[in-house]
């Protein structure tokens, strides 16, 4: 029976190397969490999400994963603002169609990139909804980019230092 499918479940490829990349997001998710806590950010979560979204396999998926975040953040944010502010009216029917928009993000598109902007700017549009100003999404702009710099910081350092 060694033919059987069964016993053939161990030989599931090469075995990466993932102590390195724990090291990275135990060190990011922990230096995050130190600055959250010591500055008392509002939302600091946003901070501490980007540094384990960016901290993922190889030096080339953080980089591509942090320029997918940034670009996203830095486009989606400032037009859901814009929408929020000046085009959609505040009320609680198109808050909760923003929030509703956020969760079908995650399911809605193949591109990273691309689910990535509209979920920040939907996020940013109910934000601005719900509180008719843009202060708290302008912190997901500032934080999500923290928070991958924190995140693309410890990938560089897992490959420069790890090593030796």
């Amino acid at each position: 029976m060694t033919g059987h499918w069964f016993f053939q479940l161990a030989d599931c490829g090469p075995k990466q190397p993932y102590r390195e990349t724990m090291a990275a997001i135990v060190i990011g998710v922990g230096l995050a969490a130190f600055l959250v806590e010591r500055s008392q950010m509002e939302n600091g979560q946003w901070v501490i999400w980007g540094v384990a979204s960016v901290i993922n396999g190889t030096v080339d998926t953080a980089r591509t994963k942090f320029r997918s975040r940034m670009i996203g953040v830095m486009f989606g944010v400032p037009l859901g603002i814009a929408l929020g502010q000046f085009v959609i009216p505040h009320t609680s029917t198109n808050v909760t169609l923003a929030t509703s928009a956020v969760f079908l993000t995650l399911v809605s598109f193949e591109r990273y990139i691309v689910a990535y902007f509209f979920r920040c700017t939907f996020i940013a549009l109910a934000i601005t909804l719900a509180n008719h100003t843009a202060g708290v999404a302008l912190e997901r702009l500032t934080h999500v980019l923290l928070g991958g710099l924190i995140g693309i910081s410890c990938v560089c350092w897992r490959c420069i230092f790890w090593r030796g």
